[in-house]
């Protein structure tokens, strides 16, 4: 695919420039040709960037924007092609302006709108491309891409909450491994030298310090070799075996802290992109097995599944799901079965595991940062008192001698 930047003539003898992606300059005319305009100049548009970057998945920020822009044009009243048309001359983005080139190329050629969007895979997920199905279905374009953006938002949301949220403790883990990197590599062997001349005998601590060290210049570079060694096969294992890959997720998810803030995390992604699914009128099994890929879990996804069947045999959703929600969660879905108000309760159980998952993520970012912190203090600290203990005692019969009458 080519991008061209063409000028063109409508239908009603408007001049209309803009830009589009086409195998040649032939088919860019017979693609202008269906929205009624008459190509009069075309000139190949060459961009600084190279295919792997044009092929690779958008920002969640690009696709927020083409979401909103979508539907602000839709509510106005555009046709769909008129609308798509317009993001892709509107876009900077060379990545998004690809996509969207191909897009429009597909939908032209005759193929639905959520035909199109599945056939550029850098646009949508399978959430995203059911609930764009749904809308197209029902015939109200508009609200289906408000529900996207609004969905885009909350997942950005969340990304930028962890993002930010990270970055501190982060920096102090960073800087942790730095000072006992540069004190073990630089400092702590000239200050051995040092205590070793003087000929007295060192505590243990002290030892320690010295064994660590001259461990440390000779091995440091196997620990990240090792953890590379052990990683690799485990990352292929759970590439081509599911057992593998549900049962590390299921040891992932028993940690005693981040399992639980993993666990709160992915239900949070489930319960938004089921209760999206709903609305956007896919039935109970269609719409749990749609979302059940949002967990990014395993053990969890296969559990999602197991529910989906359960549904299938006929048992309500609060007993398909208890396993997975909890208690209360599974009591809210009871009353709502019974009162038949599921499809609001659905959003709020979505809202307030959204809620739990930002309150779990800065409960432990707020204990990760003291507890970095008390590391990096502790390991200076060790260092310090492992040297200044042998000289201390060391000097101390010569404070003696001095006096002395």
């Amino acid at each position: 695919m080519t991008a061209y930047a063409y000028r063109a003539v409508t239908a009603e003898g408007r001049l209309q420039k803009g830009l589009m992606t086409a195998a040649h300059e032939s088919d860019l005319a017979a693609l202008l040709q269906q929205q009624d305009m008459e190509l009069i100049e075309a000139r190949e548009r060459r961009e600084k960037t190279s295919t792997l970057w044009v092929h690779s998945a958008l920002r969640g920020e690009e696709r927020l924007l083409l979401c909103s822009q979508l539907c602000d044009l839709l509510k106005a009243g555009m046709p769909f092609a008129q609308a798509l048309s317009h993001v892709l001359h509107a876009t900077s983005s060379v990545t998004l302006r690809h996509h969207l080139g191909t897009l429009e190329k597909h939908f032209l050629a005759g193929a639905s709108i959520t035909q199109s969007f599945e056939r550029v895979p850098f646009l949508f997920d399978t959430v995203e491309l059911s609930i764009l199905h749904a809308g197209e279905k029902n015939g109200n374009l508009a609200e289906t891409f408000l529900r996207l953006t609004r969905h885009l938002q909350e997942q950005q949301a969340i990304k930028k909450q962890l993002r930010r949220a990270v970055r501190y403790p982060l920096f102090l883990l960073a800087v942790a491994l730095s000072v006992t990197g540069f004190m073990m590599t630089f400092v702590v062997p000239q200050l051995i030298a040092f205590l070793t001349s003087l000929g007295t005998a060192l505590p243990p601590m002290t030892r320690f310090l010295i064994g660590s060290a001259s461990l440390f210049s000779t091995l440091w570079w196997a620990l990240p070799l090792a953890t590379m060694i052990a990683l690799l096969p485990l990352m292929l294992l759970r590439r081509h075996h599911q057992v593998i890959k549900i049962t590390t997720d299921r040891l992932l998810l028993s940690c005693p802290v981040m399992g639980a803030l993993l666990q709160k995390i992915a239900l949070s992604r489930l319960m938004g992109s089921f209760a999206l699914l709903i609305k956007a009128g896919l039935s109970l099994p269609e719409a749990l097995e749609t979302a059940a890929p949002t967990c990014v879990n395993a053990a969890l996804e296969a559990q999602v599944i197991e529910a989906k069947g359960d549904l299938l045999t006929g048992k309500p959703l609060s007993q398909a799901m208890a396993a997975l929600l909890d208690r209360l969660i599974t009591q809210r879905l009871i009353i709502a079965e019974k009162s038949g108000t599921l499809e609001a309760v659905l959003d709020d159980i979505a809202e307030s595991y959204q809620a739990q998952a930002k309150e779990s993520i800065d409960a432990f970012l707020g204990a990760l940062e003291p507890a970095l912190t008390l590391l990096v203090g502790g390991l200076l600290a060790w260092i310090v008192l492992a040297v200044l203990g042998p000289v201390y005692g060391s000097l101390a019969p010569l404070a003696q001698g001095m006096v002395a009458p």
